[in-house]
């Protein structure tokens, strides 16, 4: 039995003896921390730029040719400039966009954000990219607001965490009747589809968006301006360390010298300024009841020429409003608009048979483009 014992112990102890061996043999090391001089350099180290931002028309979103918006292309211009990738973060509200940002969670916010009094008090902005004013907007329908109390007749409901109760609050100690809902969970975008759904009776919107989204609500107007002029910028948090807030400055500044932002802004709302209500409420009309008996011949005819077929039905409806039949006073015809002697050119036989006009149209249009210098990219080659 003790020979026993003692052979049990002599084995627990070699067990133990090379448990032990085997830890010292393979020590932990703990995982190194790597250290950056600065913001700059960490960006630049890493290669990526993390951006808050949120979906909307007039920052970010995914179109048919990939994501686009005018924060989404500076972001991208400015990522170029630091020769790294960039990640964008899309919180759920506004509100959260400015907490992130101050809690450090992205390197900055690029969210289409106003520069106010109070924001500059938490942050630190970039030199402005663009103006816009805060608007009311209603619906027709009702009778048009002119002034601050007429508010008071109806439901007014904002965004929570905008500009917007700045200067809500601002216009209230004149007008103490003035009272309004914040909404947490909606966007602007979201509250103008309540507008145009009759649900509430007013909001307030910048004027770059209600300018871009009124095309998708034609029956939305704008009654007047609550505020002066405002400057959207990017937002740095506060820090000691402005290595890339200063890089982000000298960005502006570049791209307001070499014209590269005035192209930006004419490329995302220079269309806007002939987007007129009547015929924007046409080209819907339009959009259900001739488009769809040729958009099939449009995709074969964008399949032939490498075209988005959605690009050919643009070209079509600015000739004629889709009209098969449409002639002009100069004699051009057919839903391609063409001349005699450029239907010949491209053996176009009968200038009002839609598929011969859609075909020759695009054939047309991709000889034109041959002649475009190759240094001019998309979108513009198009």
């Amino acid at each position: 039995m003790l020979s026993t014992q003692r052979l049990c112990l002599g084995l627990a102890l070699v067990w133990l003896s090379a448990c032990e061996q085997q830890t010292q043999q393979t020590p932990h090391t703990p995982e190194k921390v790597v250290q950056y001089a600065n913001q700059l350099e960490r960006v630049k180290k890493t290669g990526i730029l993390t951006v808050l931002t949120r979906y909307d028309p007039t920052t970010y979103y995914e179109g048919a040719n990939g994501f686009s918006g005018l924060e989404y292309d500076l972001v991208q211009l400015f990522a170029q400039h630091l020769q790294v990738k960039t990640h964008f973060i899309i919180p759920d509200t506004f509100a959260a966009i400015l907490q992130k940002t101050q809690a450090g969670d992205a390197d900055f916010a690029a969210a289409g954000i106003s520069i106010t009094e109070e924001r500059k008090q938490k942050f630190l902005f970039t030199p402005a990219y663009h103006k816009v004013t805060e608007q009311v907007i209603y619906r027709s329908g009702i009778k048009q607001p002119r002034k601050i109390s007429d508010l008071a007749n109806g439901i007014l409901e904002i965004v929570k965490g905008t500009s917007h109760a700045e200067s809500l609050l601002t216009l209230q100690q004149k007008t103490p009747e003035l009272q309004w809902l914040t909404n947490d969970s909606l966007d602007t975008d979201g509250l103008l589809y309540l507008l145009n759904e009759r649900l509430i009776d007013y909001t307030i919107a910048d004027s770059n968006q209600i300018t871009l989204i009124r095309r998708f609500y034609p029956k939305l107007n704008v009654a007047f301006n609550i505020s002066p002029a405002r400057y959207l910028a990017w937002a740095f948090r506060k820090s000691d360390d402005l290595s890339l807030y200063n890089e982000a400055v000298v960005f502006f500044n570049n791209i307001k010298n070499n014209k590269a932002l005035e192209q930006l802004l004419e490329r995302h709302y220079g269309h806007t300024r002939n987007i007129k209500y009547v015929g924007n409420c046409t080209f819907r009309l339009h959009l259900q009841s001739h488009l769809p008996q040729y958009q099939a011949m449009l995709e074969h005819a964008a399949d032939k020429y490498a075209f988005d077929w959605r690009l050919l039905a643009a070209i079509s409806y600015q000739e004629s409003h889709w009209n098969k039949d449409a002639v002009s006073p100069t004699g051009v015809k057919g839903l391609m608009m063409l001349t005699q002697a450029t239907a010949s050119q491209l053996g176009v036989k009968d200038r009002t048979d839609p598929k011969e006009s859609i075909f020759g149209g695009a054939l047309y249009l991709k000889q034109r483009l041959k002649k475009i210098p190759a240094r001019i990219p998309e979108p513009d080659r198009t």
